[in-house]
């Protein structure tokens, strides 16, 4: 086809389908012939769906040195490393990709759920509240920070995340069954039970 190079095409009507690991020797075929931008993001978003976190690191890595300013590339590189175990740059690579996109909130409550894993609770806090402060309605933003606030016995301010996401709209068991334990912990044992109603 003219002005076509074919390997690419079928490289990504392969991963379109959900067809990966079909599509890679489609993808390497057309790096090997040109090498672009979104023919490496492609590549490495082919691997990692494919669950070839190393090839994906490398390809995302390849990519990063191309173009730092790739935004799209930062959680799925930090989702490989995860995978790999390699938490500690997971969360740098986070931090990378916060200081291209500021107003990512997958890319916040990401980082903060790594951050939970490696213990370092203030810096999830931090990241979970950012992603909600870009967006008020992140329920599932919401049910993580209600998660560490209970663990931290801090009811008073799950109440306010509660009430907060409660303002847009949003509506969930997990968030009733919050409320309920904080109630309860805060002595206001009608509130609870009305809750736990609620929940159940």
């Amino acid at each position: 086809i003219s002005g076509v190079f074919l390997p690419e095409r079928m490289a990504e009507a392969y991963s379109a389908s959900g067809a990966f690991e079909e599509a890679i020797p489609y993808y390497e075929k057309a790096l090997q012939h040109h090498q672009d931008i979104d023919t490496l993001f492609g590549f490495a978003f082919t691997c990692y769906q494919a669950g070839f976190y190393k090839k994906a690191i490398k390809a995302f890595t390849d990519l990063k040195a191309m173009d730092h300013e790739f935004h799209s590339l930062y959680l799925y590189l930090a989702k490989a490393y995860e995978h790999e175990g390699e938490l500690e740059r997971s969360l740098a690579t986070v931090k990378q990709g916060l200081a291209v996109d500021r107003f990512n909130k997958e890319l916040f409550y990401y980082g903060g759920k790594v951050a939970l894993k490696e213990n370092k609770e203030a810096l999830a806090e931090t990241y979970i509240r950012e992603a909600l402060a870009l967006d008020p309605g992140y329920l599932a933003a919401a049910l993580t920070l209600n998660k560490l606030l209970i663990h931290q016995e801090r009811y008073e301010e799950v109440l306010e995340v509660i009430e907060k996401i409660n303002e847009e709209g949003e509506v969930d068991p997990q968030l009733r069954w919050d409320a309920a334990v904080s109630h309860n912990a805060l002595e206001q044992y009608s509130n609870a039970l009305k809750s736990y109603r609620l929940a159940y």
